[in-house]
């Protein structure tokens, strides 16, 4: 069974605040997929990679099993959690589990 989707909130502080997903080659970075992206409680329809981030921003992650073991202390991230219950799949990218 894969490992649940991760959610975090993208810090205040962190480096990826005002740079594209892109940009940031977050994917490359931090070896996790943002699948989805919530600014201030709605879901951004913006190709995902042209998003820019801004702190406070919720990224849901496809990530490897070591993800929160390997980023956990991040300062990239203020929060860090798994998402129970989220739907999985080829046919949900992009959802996001009831927050």
């Amino acid at each position: 069974m894969p490992p649940p989707p991760r959610q975090v909130v993208v810090a205040m502080d962190s480096p990826l605040v005002g740079r594209s997903v892109r940009e940031s080659r977050f994917r490359t970075k931090y070896n996790a997929a943002i699948v989805g992206v919530h600014r201030r409680g709605k879901r951004l329809r913006t190709k995902i990679g042209d998003i820019v981030l801004t702190a406070g921003d919720v990224l849901l992650l496809d990530a490897g099993e070591t993800f929160l073991e390997t980023h956990g202390d991040s300062n990239a991230f203020s929060l860090i959690s798994e998402v129970w219950g989220a739907r999985q799949g080829p046919e949900c990218v992009g959802c996001v589990a009831d927050l």
